[in-house]
């Protein structure tokens, strides 16, 4: 056993105290679990019960903990025996100082301790294509990789063949084999289509690189019913990638209370965060920071003052018929679930699919992570898919390794995400029918006029969904479509384009309509063509016929209340069976 070092502790010597207690610390920083991070101090723990008031977490989780004063007075008194001399010269043992700890805590971020980027649970590929499997903290990259149950399975690498040619044909075959033995648990899962099915790979390689990620997309799972399945994605994602369920948060209404939800999330380290049963668009401000900025701020809970969480977490979002709107739909890949059941939580499995992934997790693991060596190894061929800004690195590591593996571009999805986006869709509605009604320049009061006059009623209906007036909600409220049109001028949408006109008639601001030409039109409406659009075949039709989920059929949306439904620019007035009518 170690002997412990003496510190002691006199006047005018505090710095040397504080130098002696990290050196004492730093000889074993390992068994302390104490680390830095980004400007605090911050202990590697299992979460308990009082760590999960606003995350749930199943047991043993491992988190991190801002650490106390008391957390690190316990540490000083283990690593080292302190002394002082007494008024009579003596030297007599003693806790370690307050001061010392106050100093240290101080210090955060300019000590000698480790720079702690995060803690994982399974091995990830370094940006050099190493891979880091070795348990304890990895210098290279920040990541402390915890004790697997386990032993991993290891990698078919290198891959060695005569020509260029014919190692990247090996490289392409790995990968492609490796991504069926990724799939093969799933296999039974009722995808919508082959790009839903990329997007759980996607969420399996993604949260195993996150760490080491900028940004990445959310990835969700969506269905038109209870009992689809999502939340089973969700945990064998997490069960793969940790090794456990994942942590939850209830999706609140209150968006002040999920941006307090994921600042605790982030701050305790969680490495994947699945904001459960979403059951409202989905348009956070916190949300949509967390997902592409690298830091996350706010006030610390339990420290009187404020910090940053790195974000470097996968998020996941579960929910039934989820939309998303403001900047959500261009951050966020939509695995879309359609069981054929009526009743599909009462679907019988001969097994359960948690505890087979977790038996299976070490061959998982390798699957995954071959699939991102062998397109690393290969040189990370151009696959020719199209930019997605905010997410480059992981667009270019995760997204590009999985079509070049042979699977469907994840970010398909995105195309009816975008279609779905109330936002979007009310913006369209009112830039068509104000358009159809006047070509000409027009203030917010003069366009209500016009819109209440006979033959406009449309375009009524349209201003009603950006601007109601709160008090009187069958009415369009000028300073609320003023204040529309104020954050929409500029922007593209739909072959139209919302101008500012200045000022006219006693100071109100003029606004125009105005049609693209056709050059503007292609390259601002490029991903609305590419499929038809429920616009398009009910303009063809006089009726969209479409599934009750895939729209709201409640009572707000229809005739007889003030908020009109509105679909891809269309304002839909009446429900006649299973038929949209499109007046």
């Amino acid at each position: 056993m170690t002997k412990k070092p003496v510190i002691v502790v006199d006047g005018g010597k505090l710095a040397l105290a504080v130098a002696a207690a990290e050196s004492a610390i730093m000889q074993d920083y390992a068994r302390w679990n104490l680390y830095q991070r980004e400007g605090l101090l911050m202990k590697v723990v299992q979460a308990t019960e009082k760590d999960n008031r606003f995350v749930h977490r199943p047991l043993g989780a491992v988190i991190l903990k801002v650490a106390s004063d008391a957390m690190v007075f316990d540490v000083l008194n283990q690593v080292a025996v302190w002394e002082k001399h007494n008024a009579k010269g003596e030297v007599i043992e003693i806790d370690c100082p307050d001061k010392v700890v106050r100093v240290m805590q101080s210090r955060a971020g300019m000590l000698k301790l480790p720079e702690l980027l995060g803690v994982i649970n399974a091995p990830a590929m370094r940006a050099g294509g190493t891979i880091l499997d070795k348990p304890g903290y990895d210098e290279a990259t920040g990541l402390l990789l915890e004790k697997p149950l386990a032993a991993w399975r290891p990698l078919p690498f290198p891959v060695r063949a005569e020509t260029a040619d014919q190692k990247i044909q090996a490289l392409r075959q790995l990968s492609e084999q490796a991504v069926q033995v990724l799939s093969k648990p799933f296999e039974k899962f009722p995808f919508k289509g082959a790009a839903d099915r990329s997007v759980l790979i996607s969420a399996i390689l993604t949260g195993l690189q996150r760490r080491l990620l900028r940004s990445a997309p959310a990835h969700c799972f969506d269905a038109p019913m209870q009992g689809s399945g999502k939340s089973l994605l969700a945990d064998c994602v997490s069960i793969i990638v940790t090794g456990r369920e994942v942590a939850s948060i209830a999706c609140p209404e209150d968006k002040e209370e999920l941006r307090k939800s994921l600042l605790a999330s982030l701050l305790a380290g969680d490495a994947i965060i699945n904001i459960d049963n979403v059951t409202t668009a989905i348009d956070s401000d916190a949300l949509a920071v967390a997902l592409t900025q690298k830091f996350f701020k706010g006030r610390i809970l339990g420290v009187s003052e404020n910090g940053s969480a790195l974000t470097n977490a996968l998020m996941l979002l579960t929910g039934n018929n989820m939309l998303f709107s403001k900047d959500m739909p261009s951050r966020v890949l939509v695995a879309r679930l359609e069981p054929h059941e009526e009743e599909p939580e009462k679907r019988h499995f001969d097994n359960d699919l948690r505890t087979d992934v977790l038996e299976q997790r070490p061959q998982l693991v390798a699957a995954a992570l071959t699939i991102l060596k062998a397109y690393f190894d290969a040189g990370r061929p151009d696959v020719k898919l199209e930019q997605f800004g905010r997410f480059e690195q992981w667009s270019s590591e995760i997204r590009s390794a999985l079509v070049w593996a042979g699977m469907t571009d994840p970010c398909e999805t995105r195309k009816q995400v975008v279609k779905l986006d109330p936002e979007r869709n009310s913006m369209l509605a009112v830039l068509t029918q104000w358009y159809a009604a006047t070509a000409d320049q027009i203030t917010t009061d003069g366009l209500i006029k016009l819109s209440g006059k006979m033959g406009s009623e449309r375009l009524y209906m349209a201003l009603l969904a950006v601007a109601a007036d709160r008090n009187r909600s069958d009415r369009v409220n000028a300073r609320r479509l003023g204040i529309w049109c104020s954050k929409n001028v500029g922007r593209p949408l739909g072959g139209y384009r919302l101008d500012s006109c200045g000022d006219i008639h006693g100071g109100f601001a003029s606004w125009q309509v105005v049609k693209l030409a056709v050059e503007e039109r292609a390259a601002a409406a490029a991903a609305e063509t590419a499929n038809p659009s429920p616009a398009e075949m009910a303009s063809r039709n006089g009726y969209y016929e479409a599934p009750l989920a895939d729209y709201d059929d409640s009572p707000r949306a229809l005739n007889g209340n003030r908020q009109p439904l509105i679909i891809d620019g269309i304002v839909v007035t009446d429900y006649v069976e299973r038929e949209w009518k499109i007046n």
